[in-house]
């Protein structure tokens, strides 16, 4: 097959010394094909493939243009520098022609002489391995190839920049020597930082470079990638927040809250940080500010979570669960600490719950206060001062009268308890007392049998029965001894038979109580030298009637015989000012006798010597002693009916009560008595027991006394409009006595 190109090499032989000019040859191509054809031009020397990429040589034209057939292209070919780099002498040189279009090629070769050069060689480098990959705290080994194309011994010295220095403890510089045509290995050790802070995550574009005396330098590059390690941590305080965080006036206004969320970046890494708020809770809104933070290595940061709810009115505080998440930019490969923390947002009532109680209390006790509950209220109860009380037999029922015309029946549970019906019933109404004629009523007393009635005394004279069994429209029955001589007092004979009235021009009237009868009849009726104030039946059966009254008068009077008065001498005489207020005696040992005086005085008398023999009653002497300490009135006296206890109270306000010893008389280890009732007693520890039995100095008008199944009973009535109910225990009263003997009355 006949050849389609043909190339001719002139000269054959050429001779270069490097450092000096260039030599030249050139190459003639004839194209023998029957087509356009473009040539190019190749020449390569022995022992250049190591140095690939070395220009060592140029040519002129690089491609040439098409040709058509039969035509000649030159190339002109210049040496510029050694192919071998400190080669001297002989060496062949291989020339190759060829046509991409004829897919066709020709070789052709040639002499080249090198003498020794006169310019710098640059020294070879090679790098086994260009890409390392390494954790902080690990060492890696970087080895370096340098080889002396020269002729010439010589020294070279090897960087290696683009890496921290201090990442080299035996340097980044070394020294070695290289024989003519030498080729030495030499290896830098690299110990990455153990703290990720001070080895930062991405690849070092590194550059190794030599250098000696006889050339200028050389460069090559490697990669080093620093691999992600570390940790970043999230935190969020406080756990749990309060909306509103505390108590403030304007209680009704939602004020924000803000949690602080602290990032911390321990990696190698940059990071951008953020928090999400992960199915946010309803009727709440959350902001972070700012949107986000940056995190150079080592360094830490705060967000604000900001932090709004919508408050309900009433009701008890509501809980939110704020489940709030950490998003880094950069976290593979990398530890996430507390990624997710899970707040509490607590959400009180615009109206906090203390205050609906309060209020709620408030109001209750409003409520209570108004309410027929409160026996204090006077819209139930009297309106102007009790001037008598008055238990039933068994003490669970007592009766009142007031100056303001009124007669009311309560309950004994009532008085004492709050949330018990104090009001059974008004007796007698206002205005409902006489069509004719409205009076203060001074005397209230129950009828013993039955307890079913009550007889009440007025200030007009007029003495009215009421049955507790009707509706009490009108009295059962009303009668008088004069008009306007006022009753100062009512009683009943045990056997409800006889009814006893006080009168204020001192008389004493015994009426027949038949339920028979129209009209009541006068049995008996006796004039005293005095205005009467009190009286009270003595003696079994209630033979004795005993009537105090002005200037300590005290008289004895057998009202079932024709017997004269036996008057008593009492320890205290009296002008026209002074006055026996009241006497009373035990049912179950009549013959014990008390009195009050305006003096301030309390006596105890034991007049069974008297009753039997009426010479001895002029020679008793009773016990007296002072109801306080400021001798002020007393208006009241009760005794129990076992004889054991006397009950006191008057213009002090002040409600006593007086152990007595068995014989009658007042025990010695009670002298001061017991203080059922002291009106200026205010303190904290009484706070509420003020507000729900408000206390008041006001003058004590009348007390009444029951020993009733351990307990110990005291029903009083002041000019406070009030009725009052005051108890103690008889064991408790008992528990107080030191000495040995036995008290009086059962525990």
């Amino acid at each position: 097959m006949e050849k389609q190109l043909a190339t001719q090499v002139l000269p054959k032989q050429l001779a270069f010394t490097p450092g000096g000019p260039p030599s030249a040859f050139a190459v003639e191509v004839v194209n023998h094909s029957d087509r356009y054809a473009s040539f190019q031009l190749e020449v390569s020397a022995a022992g250049t493939n190591h140095l690939a990429g070395r220009k060592w040589y140029h040519v002129s034209p690089d491609i040439s243009s098409k040709n058509p057939p039969g035509d000649t292209t030159q190339f002109q070919i210049e040496i510029t520098d050694s192919p071998v780099p400190g080669f001297v002498g002989l060496m062949s040189l291989a020339v190759r022609v060829f046509s991409i279009e004829l897919q066709e090629e020709e070789r052709e070769s040639l002499k080249l002489t090198l003498a020794q050069g006169t310019g710098a060689v640059p020294l070879g480098l090679n790098l086994p391995v260009e890409d390392f990959d390494a954790d902080p705290g690990e060492e890696i080994q970087i080895p370096v190839w340098v080889s002396n194309p020269s002729q010439l011994k010589t020294t070279a010295t090897v960087s290696l920049q683009g890496i921290d220095a201090s990442w080299f403890p035996e340097g980044n510089e070394q020294t070695v020597k290289l024989a003519p045509g030498g080729r030495v290995q030499t290896t830098f050790n690299c110990k990455v930082p153990a703290d990720p802070v001070q080895a930062p995550s991405h690849g070092y574009r590194f550059q190794v470079e030599a250098s000696h005396a006889y050339g200028p330098p050389t460069q090559i590059e490697g990669h080093l990638k620093i691999d992600p390690l570390g940790f970043v941590a999230f935190q969020a305080q406080p756990e749990e927040h309060c909306i509103p965080e505390q108590f403030q006036l304007k209680f009704w206004q939602s004020p924000p809250v803000i949690y602080e969320l602290q990032f911390e970046n321990n990696s190698n890494l940059y990071q951008h940080a953020q928090a999400e708020i992960v199915d946010p809770p309803p009727h709440c809104t959350f902001e972070v500010m700012p949107d986000n933070i940056k995190l150079g290595l080592g360094d830490s940061g705060k967000l604000s979570l900001i932090a709004e709810a919508d408050r309900h009115w009433l009701g008890f505080s509501k809980r939110h669960t704020i489940q709030v998440e950490a998003v880094w930019s950069n976290v593979e490969r990398i530890d996430s600490r507390d990624e997710t923390h899970v707040l509490q947002l607590k959400v009180k009532p615009r109206i906090p719950l203390w205050l609906v109680i309060l209020m709620a209390l408030v109001g209750g006790v409003w409520l209570w206060w108004i309410s027929p509950f409160n026996q204090y209220n006077r819209n139930y109860g009297h309106r102007g001062a009790v001037t008598s009380v008055a238990f039933n037999g068994i003490a669970d029922q007592a009766v009142s009268s007031s100056n303001d015309t009124t007669a009311i029946r309560w309950s004994v549970q009532g008085l004492s308890a709050w949330w018990a019906f104090p009001y059974l019933e008004n007796i007698i109404q206002r205005g409902k007392q006489l069509a004719q004629q409205q009076k203060a009523i001074r005397g209230i007393t129950y009828r013993p049998v039955n307890n079913d009635l009550v007889a009440v005394g007025l200030e007009n004279g007029q003495i009215q029965l009421w049955d507790l069994n009707t509706d009490h429209t009108d009295p059962l029955q009303t009668f008088s001894y004069e008009k306007a001589d006022r009753v100062l007092d009512v009683e009943f004979s045990q056997d409800s038979r006889y009814l006893f009235s006080s009168h204020g021009s001192g008389t004493i009237v015994v009426w027949a109580t038949q339920r028979t009868a129209q009209q009541r009849k006068i049995f008996k009726e006796q004039k005293m030298p005095f205005a009467i104030y009190d009286s009270v039946l003595l003696g079994n059966p209630d033979q004795w009637l005993a009537i105090a009254g002005q200037q300590n008068q005290l008289v004895l009077w057998n009202w079932q015989s024709k017997q004269a008065l036996e008057p008593l001498i009492y320890p205290e005489s009296g002008t026209n000012r002074d006055y026996i207020q009241s006497i009373d005696t035990a049912r179950d040992t009549p013959t014990l006798l008390t009195t009050a005086d305006t003096q301030g005085n309390i006596t105890l008398w034991n007049l069974a010597p008297c009753l039997q023999d009426s010479t001895t009653c002029k020679t008793l002497k009773p016990e007296i002693w002072s109801h306080s300490e400021a001798t002020q009135p007393v208006r009241s006296v009760s005794m129990s009916d076992d004889g054991c206890y006397l009950a006191s109270g008057g213009d002090d306000g002040r409600v006593m009560l007086w152990p007595l010893l068995p014989n009658g008389q007042r025990d010695p280890e009670f002298r001061e008595g017991i203080e059922l009732y002291e009106p200026s007693t205010v303190s904290m520890a009484n706070f509420f027991q003020n507000i729900l039995h408000p206390r008041s100095s006001d003058r004590i008008n009348s007390v009444d006394l029951k020993v009733i199944g351990g307990k110990i009973l005291v029903l009083s009535g002041s000019d406070d409009t009030q009725v009052r109910l005051f108890s103690t225990t008889v064991k408790d009263v008992q528990s107080r006595i030191q000495r040995q003997t036995l008290p009086c009355g059962k525990p």
